[in-house]
């Protein structure tokens, strides 16, 4: 099957498709973040310019990508048009593709980027259509409106959201970066930097208002063991909200979470995340669990990060930030002071420009 098709009256933009693909990539060593064996011989194989492995290695982020453009663009046909072009651009840039950030984060990087051009350059009513890629084959793409929808429609209205979870990072941290045993209870020599939240009113509130706006929780095995030992047996309105939000756990070794309304995510945690996120609407908080951070900014599913500052340096202890394949911008958003010395910072991450 061919992974191109012309519309009709179009047949101009099929030839310059054809064209494109007849431009073989450079079969070049295959990036390192290209990290499955599956994954690295359908790339070396679409580099060497086999049309279907190129479709099977962008194929699992269709769905996602189709859905961050409408959010961009905020229509479901310029959506589908931004994402027949960011393929058609990776598949063009594929010798280019180093493998210094992931594939995932290279191909939202192209979609913001066209997305960016298609709202600041948009074609007026009449323009030649042959100044704009030909689309790509999206018959085989997921619909991001149903998951049991068999075809697409031919238009949706302006207004129609797609449903997309926001996972937000909350963590405790120090003035250097510290996020290990804020609470003094799990054995390291430096731990309770945080105090006791309880006699803390503000940090107590901040604490509450963020599971009221939370949809679910996301939690890794360790931290998920560590609440679930403390707050089915509490009472009051944040014992009331954590109890009762759906739990997520990533974790390849726990069978029977016991905490109620707790799932546990099996299978390659960044699917299952990534997965997620498309199931769900709104925020999914992650507190705590900086070993499954470090994989969720690795692979760009981190959406925002709010970090609770405190006011001393440890020198030592485990730290938020682990190394990265490549540099993670992001944007100031909010920031506020709590109980005099605590600096609560709000940021997104930066995608695209």
């Amino acid at each position: 099957m061919g992974f191109f098709r012309s519309h009709s009256g179009c047949d101009h933009l099929g030839r310059r498709c054809a064209e494109a693909m007849n431009a073989t990539p450079d079969p070049a060593a295959t990036p390192r973040s290209v990290s499955t064996p599956r994954q690295r011989e359908l790339l070396k194989a679409a580099r060497a310019g086999d049309r279907d492995a190129f479709g099977g290695i962008v194929e699992p982020f269709r769905r996602e990508l189709h859905a961050h453009c409408y959010r961009m663009l905020a229509s479901y046909a310029d959506a589908e048009d931004a994402l027949q072009e960011t393929l058609l651009r990776a598949w063009r840039a594929l010798p280019d593709f180093e493998g210094r950030s992931s594939l995932r984060s290279w191909l939202y990087r192209i979609a913001t980027n066209v997305c960016l051009r298609a709202t600041g350059q948009a074609l007026a009513d009449g323009a030649d259509v042959g100044e704009w890629p030909c689309p790509m084959d999206l018959d085989r793409a997921p619909d991001p409106y149903s998951r049991n929808r068999t075809s697409r429609p031919t238009s949706q209205p302006q207004t129609e959201g797609v449903r997309m979870g926001k996972i937000v990072v909350s963590e405790n941290v120090t003035v250097d970066g510290v996020v290990e045993d804020p609470a003094g209870d799990e054995g390291f020599r430096l731990g309770g930097w945080v105090g006791l939240i309880k006699d803390r009113p503000e940090l107590n509130k901040l604490a509450l208002d963020e599971a009221l706006g939370a949809e679910a929780l996301l939690l890794g095995r360790r931290s998920y063991e560590w609440f679930a030992a403390r707050w089915p047996s509490r009472s009051g309105e944040l014992a009331d909200r954590l109890n009762a939000l759906p739990k997520y756990v990533v974790s390849s070794t726990l069978e029977d979470p016991a905490w109620n309304n707790s799932t546990v995510l099996v299978g390659d945690a960044v699917d299952e995340v990534a997965k997620l996120k498309q199931e769900l609407d709104g925020e999914i908080l992650v507190p705590a669990s900086f070993q499954l951070v470090h994989t969720l900014m690795e692979h760009d599913l981190v959406d925002e990060l709010r970090l609770k500052v405190y006011p001393v340096a440890l020198g030592a202890g485990a730290r938020l930030f682990g190394e990265t394949s490549d540099r993670r911008p992001m944007r100031l958003v909010d920031s506020q002071t709590v109980e005099g010395d605590v600096v609560v910072l709000t940021y997104e991450i930066a995608r695209g420009g």
